[in-house]
């Protein structure tokens, strides 16, 4: 009797292999579900070292740019100062004409 398995041991055995079954596809899927998460991170490293590469390049020809704006932007200030100073001149000698517009007129005829 011993060697006699009945029924219900034979389904239970049954279930059991079926569930031993799941876990290894289970455990197959998991490993393949981490090798693409593997890959995708790997991608993402990748890209990011791409990422910081160019963002060093475009850092260095920032400050290789900086310096030449710099003195663009002092020459610019320089030249709105001469030109204040300019116009402020051409007001004065203006205003100046047009106060004594009929004493220059009269002494012309």
């Amino acid at each position: 009797m011993l060697g006699m398995m009945t029924e219900n041991q034979e389904r239970a055995i049954g279930r059991i292999e079926g569930k031993l079954d799941r876990l290894i596809e289970d455990m197959n899927t998991d490993t393949k579900k981490r090798e693409e998460q593997d890959d995708r991170l790997a991608r993402i490293e990748r890209s990011q070292d791409d990422l910081d590469r160019r963002v060093e390049a475009i850092l260095k020809r920032i400050e290789s740019v900086e310096k030449p704006v710099a003195e663009f932007n002092r020459w610019r200030e320089r030249a709105i100062g001469a030109l204040m100073l300019v116009s402020l001149v051409a007001a004065l000698i203006g205003g100046a004409i047009a106060a004594y517009w009929h004493k220059i007129v009269d002494a012309f005829r």
